[in-house]
């Protein structure tokens, strides 16, 4: 009696379509949806990076980018007003040279013809020098504004001096070793004023710098 009364109890099994019971194991499921989640997270990971990586080219430039964009440009500014105020400096002293050099040339030029040919001689070194310095400027802000442009120093006083010396100036210069420790943009203004400076005299006139 009591076997009847759990065999009545106890649900009877649910067949399978066409008449068979499937013997596959149940643990592939689990797989399938860790599967699943995984795929799904890369394709959210995937139109993420897509997304930002097409941001800019809808929304534009971020704040920062701006920002670093208006720094670059301004230092890429400095760099060319640098470069053209050594410009300025090199071509202003051959210039200034020329000038006093081509003066003195024509005051002597029927009483001292020597002296004459030895002016215009430093005129033409003097312009080929200024024209060297012209190409070397224009060609780094043609290719790269970022290099250094050469710019005279208190240490080439004695040679820039000479070529005053050459236009009849008579010059008594006296640079002490001093002049090395002098900060770069001082000692770059100074060696370019000097010559400019002894440019103003009159040819055939004495005067004695003394730089310390």
């Amino acid at each position: 009696m009591s076997s009847c009364w759990r065999c009545w109890s106890c649900p009877p099994p649910r067949p399978w379509p066409w008449g068979w019971q499937s013997t596959w194991p149940q643990w592939p499921a689990p797989l399938a949806g860790l599967a699943a989640a995984a795929a799904l997270l890369a394709l959210i990971a995937g139109t993420g990076a897509l997304l930002a990586r097409l941001a800019p080219r809808f929304l534009g430039p971020s704040a920062a980018e701006r920002l670093a964009e208006l720094e670059a440009r301004a230092v890429r500014l400095a760099e060319r007003n640098r470069l053209a105020r050594e410009l300025h400096d090199s071509v202003g002293h051959a210039l200034s040279v020329v000038t006093l050099q081509a003066g003195a040339a024509g005051r002597v030029l029927d009483s001292d013809p020597v002296f004459a040919r030895e002016a215009l001689g430093a005129i033409e070194e003097s312009a080929r020098a200024a024209l060297e310095d012209l190409d070397h400027v224009l060609g780094l802000l043609r290719v790269d504004p970022a290099r250094t442009a050469p710019q005279a120093t208190l240490k080439d006083l004695g040679r820039l001096l000479e070529q005053t010396r050459i236009a009849g100036v008579q010059l008594d210069a006296e640079i002490g070793p001093e002049v090395e420790r002098v900060p770069a943009a001082a000692s770059a203004a100074s060696a370019s004023a000097s010559p400019c400076c002894a440019a103003r005299w009159r040819s055939r006139t004495t005067s004695t710098s003394t730089t310390r």
